[in-house]
């Protein structure tokens, strides 16, 4: 359950989603990104009474077998290989520059990473 009214990075969400668990969110920023198939949990609105919130975590603890396995499904995505892999390729973009004009390429030419500020 994440009720938080405000999140930058839902980490708990995307935690909870890598391994398969249901999640009952606050509908915020962030956390509507990640949930936008049912099948990973329930979005409530800031205004939702706590009883809204004991049905939905009633409802996603009683998931049926075929949702369960969705949930599974879906870690293979969202799990931590495909994680790795996708911020690996981040990092090197971000690192030579990607190619967009005027960007600075952070490594040199033999691929390590330049002596900035040093002496």
């Amino acid at each position: 359950m994440a009720p938080s009214a405000r999140e930058g990075l839902p980490r708990t969400v995307i935690e909870a989603i890598s391994t398969g668990r249901p999640v009952v969110a606050r509908s915020n920023r962030g956390t509507r990104e990640l949930l936008t198939d049912p099948v990973h949990g329930r979005l409530l609105s800031a205004t939702a009474p706590l009883e809204h919130w004991a049905d939905a975590v009633l409802d996603v603890a009683g998931s049926s077998a075929r949702q369960v396995e969705a949930r599974h499904a879906s870690v293979q995505r969202f799990g931590k290989d495909p994680f790795a892999l996708s911020y690996g390729q981040l990092i090197d973009r971000v690192l030579t520059g990607d190619g967009r004009p005027g960007a600075v390429d952070l490594l040199d030419q033999r691929g390590s990473k330049p002596n900035v500020g040093g002496a």
